[in-house]
């Protein structure tokens, strides 16, 4: 009522720290082969708390929350911690701008993930070729820029939330007391999703550098998904978070950049950008169904399904209205 005022509070703080220690190398040798080394670590810590408080009746004169009748006072608490320590190291070879190489070689270890399984090595190597730069093509004036480029690496995503590799409790009620449950099962051998891509590439630019463009070639594999799989029940629960499966995306990007104008009073530049992917799940490491389909439900109508795209819907067919009492028909699984 009116003069029981409420107080309401409610406090989020996030804090993010991170160190970084490089060390860089790089020289020219004969005038030709250009190398750069280097060398690091990275550390990373992040947590988030959370505070709410509701006390209904608090004392205007002193709002706090101790001043509330203690029964109505309502609270909640949240608490997250996550760190990652990273070591790396690239090396860059260049040969007269004309020829490039690049490796990489990194290996990261998260909190996020199991006790047995915390750590995940990565890497990648590139190379380029730009032909626009060879003796041979000094009398192609109109061509400014002619490159080729291909890459394959290895690297790993730990887009998760905090403590799903471990086994939590709930609160729970029973016969009138409350207590504490298991409501999740622990996975120590939760570890990283791992991605292994190739890339075709071709940049060009002619007439001065005023048309320009690239074109790239791709695929992309994932191995180890993140996910939310059915156990069996004997187990006390319905499913367990772990690695899981494997997809593919495959796919084409175009882009084309062209100076309609170019004088030192006006620029205008229009562009164009095209790109196609396809996106096909291999494996989910599940039992098929009845019907010889190997899926997992990822929501009420949105299913992982091997040989499909990464999220498939599955609705029912609308078939009409039935005459005699106006209800929805709907098609069955045999097609009825």
């Amino acid at each position: 009522n009116a003069s029981s005022p409420t107080l309401q509070t409610t406090k989020s703080q996030y804090t993010n720290f991170t160190t970084s220690n490089t060390i860089n190398y790089s020289n020219v040798f004969g005038g030709y082969h250009s190398l750069r080394v280097l060398a690091g670590q990275e550390a990373t810590a992040y947590k988030y708390e959370y505070s709410y408080v509701y006390a209904p009746g608090v004392d205007a004169e002193i709002p706090y929350q101790n001043t509330a009748p203690q029964a109505n006072v309502e609270s909640e608490v949240g608490f997250s911690n996550d760190t990652m320590l990273s070591f790396f190291g690239i090396a860059d070879y260049n040969y007269d701008n004309r020829y490039f190489l690049q490796a990489t070689l990194r290996e990261d270890g998260s909190s996020l993930f199991g006790a047995k399984n915390k750590w995940g090595l990565f890497w990648s190597a590139s190379g380029s070729w730009n032909i626009s730069n060879e003796k041979w093509m000094d009398n192609a004036n109109w061509l400014d820029l002619l490159k080729i480029r291909a890459s394959y690496g290895l690297n790993g995503n730990n887009g998760i939330a905090a403590y799903r590799a471990y086994g939590v409790y709930a609160t729970a009620q029973n016969n009138g007391g409350v207590g504490m449950l298991p409501s999740r099962p622990s996975n120590e051998y939760l570890s990283w999703e791992k991605n292994s891509t190739w890339n075709v590439g071709l940049d060009f630019g002619v007439l001065g550098n005023r048309i320009r463009g690239s074109v790239d070639v791709y695929e992309r594999v994932t191995k180890d998904m993140l996910l939310d799989v059915k156990v069996p029940q004997t187990t006390g629960f319905s499913t367990n978070f772990m690695n899981a499966g494997s997809m593919k995306n495959t796919g084409i990007e175009f882009q084309f950049d062209a100076d309609i104008i170019s004088t030192a009073d006006m620029l205008w530049t229009v562009g164009f950008n095209i790109a196609h992917n396809k996106t096909k799940i291999l494996d989910l490491a599940v039992d098929p169904d009845a019907n010889g389909i190997q899926k997992i439900e990822a929501g009420s109508f949105m299913h992982y399904v091997v040989g499909k795209s990464m999220y498939s819907f599955y609705l029912p067919d609308y078939y009409g209205v039935n005459p005699s009492n106006g209800d929805a028909l709907w098609v069955t699984e045999e097609g009825t």
